[in-house]
């Protein structure tokens, strides 16, 4: 079962995520969108790496510095 994180990579980049996977070295996510200030306390959201096969994307973990659960109205993005 897949559930909704928020993420940040050692890049700088965070991420609102579906994790299906996280219990090896590599977590495998799904719908990975990179979250963008908009100004005015607003955030805006694109899809992290839009080329790429969505359903195969996978994150070393260490290469995740920190997840926690995002805020109700972030959850929902796609």
């Amino acid at each position: 079962m897949s559930e909704v994180k928020l993420i940040g990579l050692v890049t700088g980049e965070q991420l609102i995520v579906k994790v299906e996977d996280s219990s090896t070295s590599k977590w495998k996510i799904k719908n990975a969108a990179i979250l963008m200030p908009m100004g005015e306390g607003k955030l805006g959201f694109a899809q992290w790496l839009p080329y790429a096969d969505n359903d195969a994307l996978f994150v070393n973990s260490d290469k995740i510095i920190f997840e926690s659960v995002p805020q109700t109205e972030y959850r929902d993005w796609e």
